[in-house]
């Protein structure tokens, strides 16, 4: 029976691990199992020859050792679990083991099982992935020293000779484990005790290290010199070393665990009487045969421990009963295990050192342009310390600029998917990227979002992370959103106050009383006196100014970091400066003369790049401002960018500048080419339909994009869907897109707004008004019949219901009052009512003031001007320079002075307004002083080079001086313009 439970033992031997992992024939083929296999089939042969040979006897433990293995057995099978079927195999090597006592080498078979079951996966990969980090980490850290620039991934190390792939070295037979289990066998064989095994193995692991981390060194310093010869033997040198240090471990374990009762019968009465001695030379010494009573540790009555139980002698006996010939022979393993501790930690203390030589090695292949020694150097740095973060992005940044976009991009997204700072700062540069206007990938909104979102679970990254989401949710015009992530970015970082600011600003939005704007701006005011030339500081000192109105100061702070050292980034930032300016003009209802087209235009010139440039000279170009072979840069410039990139943002941007340069054709087929049209590309669509006279297709267009809006019961969509059917000139239904059953509040007052606007634009088609910048020019005059007057009557009434619309349909009633007959009255007697019933009679009377000077109507003008200086304070630069042209022009003598006061102010005011500037140089001419009027002129020529009336001046201010040939080359000039 003996034999048979034992036989059945040593067969099922193999069962677990066949069945583990539930697929059997699979696992026998897959080669990480054939190790193991081979190995299970010695051992089963090796136990059923010595089964045969030595019956042995069944006890209790036995038969519980094999219950526990019946167990675990079914487990391994529903678990199909390679843990469980290997503990499955221990336990049954357990119980073979048992079977054969009396043979110390099979006590081997205990061993060696639980070194190949190894621990639970979830203690077990933890421990062999550190094990192999820190070997891996060690080993480049020691190539780093000998001055071998690598960088690692994983187990594979990369220098700009080559790379090597360590993996093979840690997984090879000759590895940790490999040599574990050898030397297991060895002592096995060696009929050493069990415990002497167990306590070897730690140490000698600790010794085994060595050879992993010279190989890997040896492989690394081949990879350098090419010495494959040199190698081949300082390998053979290590793995002799090795095993001789192995050895010295197992002397050394030899030297803690053996017996402490005397080979002879020196004082072995004294020793043996101590229960701890005979415990230890029983479990540990590996004398069992000598115990064959039990020991016991209690007295006769068993309520105290037995006289004989000693532990400080048991401690002295088990001192003195160490070998000095095996202390001796320990001494390699002791010195090894010193020497690795030692190494270890001087590797650790130099990590800081390494880093430093690598960022000098970057800094010098910088210089050298060596870009493969730069990425190696920057890769190593990233894992010399991954824990890096700016490491991590500084090599992100270099695969982007140098080694393409698309690595660089893989890189950021690798990045990403990191915890903590380093992916926060992936996320937010991602999301930066995908909103500049020429993204690699594009982004939604909502995606976009997701990253930032992401970004802010850093707070390292809060401020810039919520500054982004506030103009993702502005460009979807959800203002209340945009304001709260504004506001948390300026609680999170003061520099973002100065983009709270404007955009309170820009919303006409109240700013709320904030502490720190005056701190912020004494703040950016030291640092520009202290550090002139950085222009970080500049710009935002300039920024700033701007936000708080003060746009003077801020272009006079950029023009000082121009003259300094001009850069492109300074001009940028003044091109943006005055975009800001024109953005701010065109939101009002008060346009001062043609200061925003010189913005513009400018801004294009300065920054041909700027991709909302465009849109405001479209939108300017819809008011009849010319830019014709003023942006021709910019013109090119998008032209390239849209055959290369072919991305809606190119093309959109190529479309708005062609419409605003005179060229509807190109602007159509660009429009066409969109993948994505907004709304706020139809309005000028239909314009360039309307420019090449083609009408109806400028009405399918406007009734396709404006067909839903019309359907919703918003007043606002209401709106916008009229403005386009208007601009299609269909101003019936436009009309009766206006209409809403029961509009109250707001709605009413919306409505009330597109039916006035809406009467206006069909006005300005029947008068022939060709728009804001063209009126300007005195020759303009209306061309409406007289037959006209009961249609002009009805748009007008209509007009006068709104109070929205107060400047333009003051300025319409002034035009037609000036046209005689039916139509002059109807104009007269709905500018009376309009004017009575006005709140804000200061904007209608400054509003028909302008109309009257630009007709000529000089007499007027001062009338209406000086009834709403009557009315109240006004201090606007175009009410100072209109008044003050008004004196000048009506010859009113005795208020030169006068006039010279209101332009001075104006100019204080606008100091860098061509228009202010050439009002003043009249006064001055007006007042016989040519000298002071040249210089203004002068400045004002620079300002705008193209404006007759400028250069009309400066020729009577340089006759009235003598110089006669430049005055009369002046005229020229303006007369050409003219023409």
């Amino acid at each position: 029976m003996n034999r048979f439970l034992k036989f059945l033992v040593c067969l099922l031997l193999l069962l677990p691990c066949c069945v583990a992992g539930g697929k059997p024939v699979l696992l026998l083929l897959q080669p990480q199992s054939w190790g193991l296999l081979a190995f299970t089939a010695t051992l089963v042969l090796l136990l059923l020859h010595a089964t045969w040979r030595s019956p042995g006897c069944w006890d209790l433990r036995a038969v519980l050792l094999l219950a526990i293995w019946c167990l675990l057995l079914p487990v391994a099978f529903y678990r199909s679990s390679v843990w469980l079927a290997h503990v499955t195999f221990c336990v049954a090597a357990a119980i073979a083991g048992k079977s054969l006592q009396p043979s110390r080498r099979t006590q081997l078979f205990v061993v060696l099982p639980a070194l190949l079951a190894g621990l639970p996966p979830f203690l077990n990969k933890p421990l062999q992935k550190w094990l192999s980090e820190q070997i891996i980490q060690q080993t480049s850290v020691a190539a780093s020293l000998q001055g071998i620039w690598h960088h690692r991934e994983g187990t594979l190390l990369t220098a700009s000779s080559g790379s090597v792939d360590l993996g093979p070295i840690l997984n090879s037979p000759l590895s940790i484990s490999g040599l574990l289990v050898v030397m297991c066998v060895w002592m096995g064989f060696r009929r050493l005790p069990t415990a002497q095994i167990l306590v070897a193995v730690p140490l000698a692991a600790c010794v085994a290290v060595m050879l992993p981390v010279g190989s890997c060194l040896i492989a690394i310093r081949d990879l350098a010199d090419g010495g494959q010869l040199m190698s081949v033997l300082l390998w053979l040198l290590l793995l002799a070393g090795t095993l001789l240090l192995l050895y010295s471990a197992t002397l050394l374990s030899k030297l803690l665990t053996n017996a402490i009762t005397p080979p002879d019968d020196r004082f072995q009465e004294h020793i043996e009487e101590n229960p701890l001695v005979q415990l230890w030379d029983r479990i540990i010494g590996g004398r069992t045969s000598e115990y064959a009573e039990p020991i016991r540790f209690l007295s006769e009555n068993r309520k105290r421990l037995a006289p004989t139980v000693r532990p400080i002698e048991f401690l002295k006996d088990w001192f003195f009963s160490r070998r000095p010939r095996l202390l001796l022979q320990s001494v390699p393993a002791l010195l090894a295990l010193c020497a690795l501790l030692m190494a270890n930690g001087s590797l650790a203390s130099r990590q800081n050192s390494i880093l430093s030589r690598y960022q000098a090695q970057v800094e010098l292949s910088r210089k050298n342009a060596d870009l493969d020694q730069q990425e190696i150097c920057l890769r190593g740095l990233a894992s010399l310390a991954p824990a890096d973060v700016g490491g991590r992005l500084r090599l992100a940044e270099f695969l982007w600029e140098q080694r393409g976009r698309e690595t660089g991009w893989k890189e950021y997204e690798r990045l990403a998917q990191l915890e903590g700072a380093g992916g926060a700062a992936a996320h937010l540069w991602i999301a930066r990227h995908a909103m500049s206007w020429r993204p690699l990938r594009e982004l939604s909104d909502e995606e976009i979002i997701q990253h930032l979102r992401r970004a802010l679970e850093s707070g390292e990254y809060a401020a810039e992370a919520h500054a982004l989401l506030a103009r993702i949710y502005l460009r979807n015009n959800e203002v209340t959103l945009a304001g709260q992530h504004l506001r948390k970015a300026a609680d999170a970082d003061i520099r973002y106050l100065d983009e709270l600011i404007m955009f309170h600003r820009q919303q006409g939005i109240p700013m709320p009383a904030e502490e720190r704007i005056p701190k912020r701006v004494r703040e950016l005011e030291l640092m520009v006196e202290q550090r002139p030339d950085d222009v970080s500081v500049r710009l935002d000192f300039a920024t700033l100014l701007d936000a708080l109105g003060d746009h003077r100061k801020a272009m006079l702070t950029v023009s000082e970091g121009r003259r300094l050292n001009d850069s492109e980034v300074l001009r940028e930032a003044a091109a943006e400066l005055l975009l800001n300016a024109a953005r701010s003009e065109i939101s009002t209802a008060v346009v001062g003369g043609d200061q925003c087209l010189l913005a513009v235009r400018n801004a294009l010139q300065l920054n041909p790049k700027n991709a909302e440039a465009p849109r405001l000279a479209a939108l300017l170009r819809l008011e009849g401002a010319a830019f014709a072979g003023s942006i021709d840069d910019a013109l090119l410039y998008w032209r390239e960018q849209v055959r290369e990139t072919e991305s809606d943002v190119a093309i959109r941007c190529l479309a708005l500048l062609a419409f605003a340069a005179g060229e509807p054709e190109e602007s159509l087929e660009s429009f066409k080419r969109l993948r994505q049209p907004t709304f706020g590309d139809a309005d000028v669509r239909i314009a360039a339909h309307i420019q090449l006279r083609q009408s109806q297709e400028a009405l399918s267009f406007a009734q396709a994009f404006s067909e839903n809006l019309s359907k919703m019961p918003s007043a606002a969509a209401k709106l916008a869907a009229a403005q386009l059917l208007s601009r299609a000139r269909a101003f019936d239904l436009a009309m009766q897109c206006l209409e809403l059953p029961n509009p109250v509040g707001g709605d009413l007052q919306i409505l009330a707004v597109g039916k006035a606007r809406t009467a206006l634009d069909e006005l300005d088609v029947l008068m022939g008004y060709p728009g804001f910048y063209p009126a300007m020019d005195n020759r303009w005059k209306p061309q409406l019949q007289q037959n006209a007057a009961d249609k002009v009557a009805a748009l007008l009434e209509v007009a006068i219901q709104s109070t929205e619309l107060t400047m333009r349909t003051a300025d319409r009633l002034y035009i037609l009052s000036q046209q005689g007959g039916e139509l002059r009255e109807i104009a007269l007697e709905a500018l009376g009512r309009f004017r009575s019933t006005r709140g804000d009679v200061v904007t209608l009377q400054m509003a028909v003031g302008a109309q009257a000077l630009r007709l000529g109507n000089y007499e007027d003008a001062i009338l209406w001007l000086e009834q709403a200086g009557k009315v109240g304070a006004v201090q606007e630069p175009a009410y100072l320079n209109n008044l003050a042209v008004a004196l000048v022009r009506a010859g009113r003598e005795d208020r030169y002075l006068e006039a010279l006061e209101l332009a001075n102010l104006a100019v204080q005011k606008v100091p860098q307004n061509h228009m202010i500037l050439a009002t003043r140089a009249e006064v001055y001419l007006a007042l016989k002083q040519p000298r002071p009027a040249l210089k203004d002129l002068e400045t004002a020529l620079q300002l705008r080079p193209d404006y007759p009336e400028t250069l009309l001046l400066l020729a009577q201010a340089c006759t009235e001086l003598g110089d006669s040939d430049r005055a009369e080359q002046l005229r020229q000039q303006a007369a050409t313009l003219q023409n």
